[in-house]
């Protein structure tokens, strides 16, 4: 995996590497504690992504709400 770090007024990284989607759950509350989440996505990504990263996401204490565009 690789980071980069975007060097904006508030800086942030992009993790780039294969089978990230898997652990996002965890990577994400290491930096928001879990709650409740909308999934934004259409419906050739969702066919792909939404049940993994909502899977992962709820492993680790969110709620996810998805909305599903055509």
């Amino acid at each position: 995996m690789r980071i980069l770090q975007v060097a904006t007024e508030q800086a942030y990284p992009v993790y780039i590497g294969c089978h990230l989607l898997e652990g996002c759950g965890e990577r994400i509350r290491q930096v928001h504690s879990p709650s409740r989440v909308g999934l934004v996505t259409d419906s050739i990504v969702e066919r792909f992504y939404l049940d993994l990263v909502q899977s992962s996401l709820e492993h680790v204490g969110f709620h996810c709400t998805p909305f599903v565009f055509p």
